[in-house]
């Protein structure tokens, strides 16, 4: 297919735009008041015999061009912040593990910052940009221990793709109607912990399911400072 030419965003586009946005928040929060309950889990003890069953890595600061360094630091600022919400959670079996639910809604006030987003193929300043890292890295987790992807969307476009990983699974997010939701048969406990170089995500159970092995991210050469 050929692309459409580009032209100017104009006042009345970026208005249009946002109504249908609001709309989409609003048709997904009217669901999920109908819907069976999607409840936020809190943090606990892994259940009894735990194992790791799954671990994803991926580079913090591989991203983008050496111009885009200061959204680059916001995503790592906002994956900081994010990951208190998930780390340590324990989710009983049969439950759903929403990431909005989980998370809330990221706003300046909780702490999130402008970071690095992908739309429509252009890398964009965004409140809470780069939270994308984290979803990719729980779906990774969930596919590689036999959970069932409830909901998962895909970017509508990448402007790169590791060579390293070509087939890594891709879960993009967007408040609140871009949703990434997981469940198992069986009780998990997620670990979420940011080193210099890497965002890790581990899921323990007793027990899992045939999943599909996700070749892990390697972070690439030292941090920067």
């Amino acid at each position: 297919d050929t692309l459409a030419p580009w032209t100017m965003p104009t006042r009345l586009g970026a208005a249009w735009l946002l109504l249908r946005v609001w709309r989409l928040v609003a048709l997904r929060a009217w669901r999920d008041l109908r819907a069976a309950r999607v409840e936020r889990h809190r943090a606990g003890d892994a259940p009894a015999g735990a194992r790791v069953v799954a671990e994803h890595r991926s580079a913090l600061w591989r991203d983008g061009r050496e111009d885009e360094f200061r959204l680059v630091a916001g995503k790592v600022e906002n994956l900081r912040v994010a990951r208190h919400a998930f780390d340590g959670v324990v989710v009983p079996a049969g439950a759903v593990l929403s990431f909005w639910k989980q998370l809330g809604r990221p706003t300046r006030g909780r702490g999130f910052v402008e970071g690095r987003e992908i739309r429509a193929g252009c890398v964009v300043p965004v409140i809470a940009g780069g939270l994308c890292q984290l979803s990719n890295a729980l779906a990774a987790c969930a596919l590689e221990c036999g959970m069932t992807l409830v909901e998962r969307h895909a970017h509508t476009a990448r402007i790169e793709r590791d060579a390293a990983a070509p087939d890594a699974i891709d879960a993009t997010v967007s408040w609140n109607y871009v949703d990434l939701r997981v469940s198992a048969p069986f009780a998990w406990r997620l670990e979420v912990a940011l080193t210099g170089d890497e965002l890790v995500v581990r899921v323990s159970a007793a027990q899992a399911g045939a999943g599909r092995p996700i070749p892990l991210v390697a972070a690439r050469g030292p941090a920067p400072p």
